[in-house]
């Protein structure tokens, strides 16, 4: 069973986490700017398009990592943080360290690699 302490602390890891990640989304959903000092408008907007592009394609894993983020802090307020979501053992505190928002204990990750 995982202490209060510990409990507390790993709430506090996914908090900074997910401010993090908000922030880095935000940054990515803002169209970039290439100035209008081009005199060519439609690499201007071809360049602008590509730059959306890319930042769209960086947002997705990032979205996924803040639901993943979203989902633990969930588990802490409404019970069953640090409980694998396959087999409903606990998850190790090692892993936990450097994994706090984990679904899976090691044995289950290793078994779905």
């Amino acid at each position: 069973m995982i202490s209060k302490e510990a409990l507390t602390n790993y709430k506090s890891i996914l908090e900074d986490e997910k401010t993090i990640l908000e922030q880095e989304i935000k940054d990515l959903e803002i169209a970039p700017d290439f100035g209008g000092n081009s005199t060519d408008i439609d690499t201007e907007e071809s360049d602008e398009s590509e730059a959306m592009g890319t930042n769209i394609a960086l947002m997705q894993p990032l979205k996924v990592r803040l639901q993943e983020v979203n989902d633990a802090l969930s588990k802490i307020v409404n019970g069953g943080y640090g409980v694998c979501e396959a087999c409903k053992k606990e998850i190790d505190a090692e892993l936990l360290g450097v994994n706090p928002e984990s679904r899976l204990c090691r044995e289950c990750k290793l078994r779905l690699q």
